[in-house]
């Protein structure tokens, strides 16, 4: 592994890590913000054909995770915690590994995260390429994520993003229409 893309994958780990708060390792306790009106319940089946699927437009361009795509609800060591990830993969000339994890998460709705409160989330990309070895996390990111749906067991996680990142040659990143879904 070459310096920046080790650099890139400790500050990754660092700071998904560094926003753990809790304890809780089941899916249940504790209080989050209340869902908007039209948020779907958590029992509401998956609205696409695949069953695995992390796509978002990064700067207008599509972006759609072709390996390592994950998802977990309310993990041990974590406070109520849903965490997602995808990459394009070790074969791609910069893996662009990403990741968003939500802190507090009791039910559907739509929540707000940034650099200013960690304790609710984090979003990022880490080695995104050789200018952007870093994107979001600890440089900076503002946005909002709906939680549409989520269970423990059997696992499934549903939820739309957007955000603004700041990255490692300080420019702003815009990411829309991020769409994730998991289901095992």
């Amino acid at each position: 592994m070459n310096p920046p893309r080790l650099i890139s994958v400790v500050a990754l780990l660092a700071s998904s890590l560094g926003a753990c708060t809790g304890t809780a390792s089941d899916v249940t306790g504790g209080t989050a913000t209340a869902p908007p009106a039209h948020a779907a319940p958590s029992s509401v089946p998956a609205t696409t054909a695949q069953a695995v699927v992390l796509r978002m437009q990064i700067d207008g361009e599509e972006w759609i995770a072709q390996d390592d795509v994950f998802a977990a609800v309310h993990p041990s060591g974590y406070d109520r915690a849903i965490i997602i990830a995808g990459s394009l993969g070790k074969q791609a000339p910069h893996e662009q590994a990403f990741t968003l994890n939500l802190y507090g998460i009791d039910k559907p709705g739509r929540y707000s995260i940034s650099a200013a409160s960690i304790n609710k989330g984090v979003i990022q990309f880490g080695d995104f390429s050789a200018k952007r070895t870093l994107m979001g996390g600890v440089l900076g990111y503002d946005g909002t994520v709906e939680v549409i749906a989520f269970s423990h067991n059997p696992l499934h996680v549903e939820l739309r993003f957007q955000a603004l990142l700041i990255s490692s040659d300080s420019a702003k990143v815009s990411i829309r229409d991020g769409y994730f879904n998991y289901v095992e």
